[in-house]
């Protein structure tokens, strides 16, 4: 039994568990197997479900499933960097019968080939992000650093964007930037310590240069976490080094931000600031809109290339859109 996430970012953990297990009790109790179809719709997005047209795409699965025959409705987003055959958005569909489980499949990956072009918003290059979150003077306004995504494979370490942000000298916090060495050196020295570091930059060509600051101290945590669906993450050992008006959460354990309190475990608040800068392309959305005047998205300066029509695969079963016509 299969069962995917119907949410990007995926909140949805305990619906899809309880889902899954009424599915499996179904077929101990009373034997039903269910049939199968998946059709492939030779597309290769990112589909946040936060706002339409993939809300509604949502629903009409959701509404499906309560349809007589039709026991789960499936997106399955597909990882666009991952550069494998089978890589791609595929509808799965379990049903009472085959023609009702084939129909549904094929209706259901139709629509999402009818809305793709529609589905994604492309991030702003860094320069041009940094401007569109400066407008106004109000904020926090949350800048999400998409190509250093740890959750797409990334080291959460690139500095690119974080040295934009400290020539603005605009109240800001970043994070979490991973950097174990880092974190380890401020817990050494101690809160309300200061120290020159070498920060960030360390684990590819990708992460950008390190930069040479000369930071305080102004929180530790012995580990960190950040809230995520119902349970907590953790983020190790790490600390809040403040330059200038910049605060930067530095982890020991690499991962994206998921929510606010990520800043706050270690003294951050993030609600202060003007900027608040994320590494992370969608999942941290459900955890800082709450506190977002404005979420821009920001590309460049990691290894995560969000125009797939610019990622050389070498594994991809073609044709796929958008590297091929429709």
């Amino acid at each position: 039994m299969l069962v995917a996430f119907k949410e990007y970012p995926h909140t949805d953990f305990l619906e899809r568990g309880r889902e899954l297990i009424d599915l499996l009790e179904r077929c101990a109790r009373r034997g039903w197997r269910p049939a199968r179809a998946v059709f492939d719709c030779r597309t290769i997005g990112r589909f946040h479900t936060m706002r339409e047209p993939m809300k509604g795409f949502v629903h009409a699965m959701a509404e499906a499933e309560r349809q007589p025959g039709i026991a789960s409705v499936s997106l399955v987003h597909g990882f666009p960097w991952g550069d494998v055959a089978e890589m791609g958005a595929k509808c799965l569909v379990l049903a009472d019968d085959a023609g009702l489980a084939e129909a549904t499949a094929q209706a259901f990956g139709q629509r999402l080939q009818a809305i793709r072009e529609q589905t994604f918003t492309p991030p702003q290059p860094l320069d041009q992000a940094l401007q569109t979150a400066l407008v106004g003077d109000d904020g926090p306004v949350v800048l999400a650093d998409v190509s250093d995504n740890p959750g797409g494979g990334a080291a959460g370490d690139a500095t690119l964007l974080l040295e934009r942000v400290l020539a603005c000298g605009v109240p800001a916090c970043v994070g979490p930037l991973w950097d174990p060495a880092a974190a380890a050196l401020a817990h050494a020295v101690g809160v309300g310590g200061r120290f020159q570091v070498r920060l960030g930059g360390k684990a590819s060509a990708y992460s950008g240069r390190p930069l040479d600051l000369d930071v305080e101290v102004t929180g530790v945590a012995d580990e960190a976490f950040q809230s995520w669906a119902g349970t907590r993450m953790s983020l190790g050992r790490a600390c809040a080094l403040r330059v200038g008006a910049t605060s930067i959460m530095v982890s020991s354990v690499r991962d994206q931000a998921y929510s606010p309190d990520l800043f706050r475990a270690v003294g951050i608040d993030p609600q202060a600031q003007r900027l608040v800068v994320v590494k992370s392309a969608q999942h941290f959305a459900a955890g800082f809109a709450a506190i977002a005047r404005r979420i821009v998205l920001a590309s460049g300066g990691g290894p995560l290339e969000t125009d797939f029509r610019r990622i050389p695969y070498r594994h991809v079963r073609r044709p796929i859109w958008p590297l091929d016509p429709a």
